[in-house]
C-alpha cells in the first residue's frame, strides 16, 4: 500500500488523495454505475457490477439482459453497459445517459 506523503509546495489535494488511496483494495477506477451483461453457468444471462457478489438482474436471453441493464444504469445516473459474448470477451459497450434527468433546463 502506498504511504501518504504530503505534497511539496504547490501540490494539489487530488494528488495527495490519490497517493493515499493508491493500491487500497476495492478502490476501483471505474464508475460505480457501470454494469456488465454476461452469461451464467446455467445458460441464463445476468447484469452485474465489476466486483459483484450477486447479480443486479437475471434473464433468459441476452437481449432481455441488455434491456434491463440499460434501465439499471440509466436509473443509477448513467454509465457504461459492457456486453460480453458467449465466450466471455467484451463484444460491445454502450454509454447510457442518466435516466432521471428532466428535459427542462435548470434556471438556478
Amino acid at each position: 500500500m502506498a504511504r501518504f506523503r504530503p505534497a511539496m509546495r504547490g501540490g494539489s489535494s487530488i494528488s495527495r488523495t490519490y497517493e493515499l488511496f493508491k493500491g487500497v483494495k476495492g478502490m476501483g477506477t471505474g464508475n460505480d454505475n457501470d454494469r456488465y451483461v454476461q452469461r451464467r453457468g446455467d445458460g441464463s444471462w445476468e447484469v452485474v457490477r465489476e466486483d459483484h457478489q450477486r447479480a443486479s438482474a437475471i434473464t433468459r436471453t441476452q437481449a432481455e439482459a441488455i434491456d434491463r441493464g440499460r434501465e439499471i444504469v440509466g436509473g443509477a445516473g448513467g454509465g457504461e453497459l459492457r456486453i460480453k459474448g458467449v465466450d466471455g470477451q467484451i463484444r460491445d459497450s454502450d454509454t447510457i445517459k442518466p435516466g432521471r434527468e428532466s428535459p427542462r433546463r435548470d434556471t438556478r
